[in-house]
C-alpha cells in the first residue's frame, strides 16, 4: 500500500487534506496495535498487516481493514470523509458501538488504579533492565539489537532527573554506536 496509494500525489493530498494520518510501528507500540487490530478483527472477522485503522479525535476506531487497493482505498477515504461532513452522528454511532463491542470481549481492560512512580521504583527496574545492556556496542548485550526509540528516551529522562551517570553513558554509547 506505501508505493501503491500512500506515494500516489492524489492519494496522498486526499488522505493530507481530510486525515491526521498516524503510523504506529507495531514493534515499537505494540499496545496501540493491538487495540486497533482488536477493532479490525471485530469489524471484518479477520486482521493482519498493513493494519490501516480510522479513528476519531479520542482515538476510538470507527472503520478499518488490511490491504486496501488504491481504488477502494481512495472510495474509503471519500465514504469516510463523506460521513463526516454529512452524518458526523453515524460516525459517533459506529464508534460507540466498536468500542462497546470490544469491551464485552474483554479485548480492552482499562486499569483504573492509580499509578504511583516511585524513584526507587524506577531505579530497581533500570538496575535490572541493566544486566541486559551492551556497554561496548551499546544496546541490548543479544541479538537482534533492533532500537527501539521509546527505552532510549525513557532512559534519557530517567539518567537527567535522577543523575544516573551509568544511564546517560550507556545511552550515549547507543546512539554513538548507531550514528
Amino acid at each position: 500500500m506505501e508505493h501503491e496509494s500512500f506515494e500516489d500525489s492524489l492519494t496522498a493530498e486526499m488522505m493530507n487534506k481530510n486525515f491526521i494520518n498516524i503510523k504506529v510501528d507495531r514493534e515499537e507500540r505494540p499496545d496501540v496495535d493491538q487495540v486497533y487490530m482488536n477493532a479490525v478483527q471485530l469489524m471484518t472477522g479477520s486482521g493482519g498487516w498493513p493494519l490501516n485503522c480510522f479513528a476519531l479525535p479520542d482515538g476510538r476506531p470507527v472503520y478499518g481493514g488490511t490491504y486496501f487497493p488504491k481504488d477502494k482505498w481512495q472510495q474509503t477515504l471519500t465514504s469516510l470523509q463523506g460521513l463526516k461532513e454529512n452524518d458526523p452522528i453515524k460516525l459517533e454511532e459506529y464508534a460507540k458501538n466498536l468500542t462497546a463491542g470490544i469491551q464485552q470481549s474483554e479485548l480492552i481492560t482499562r486499569n483504573e488504579d492509580p499509578l504511583e512512580t516511585k524513584v526507587e521504583f524506577l531505579a530497581q527496574k533500570v538496575n535490572e533492565w541493566s544486566k541486559y545492556w551492551d556497554r561496548k556496542k551499546g544496546g541490548p548485550n543479544r541479538a537482534p539489537k533492533f532500537p527501539l526509540p521509546n527505552n532510549y528516551q525513557f532512559l534519557l529522562e530517567y539518567a537527567f532527573l535522577s543523575g544516573d551517570q551509568e544511564s546517560m553513558d550507556f545511552v550515549s554509547t547507543t546512539l554513538d554506536q548507531m550514528a
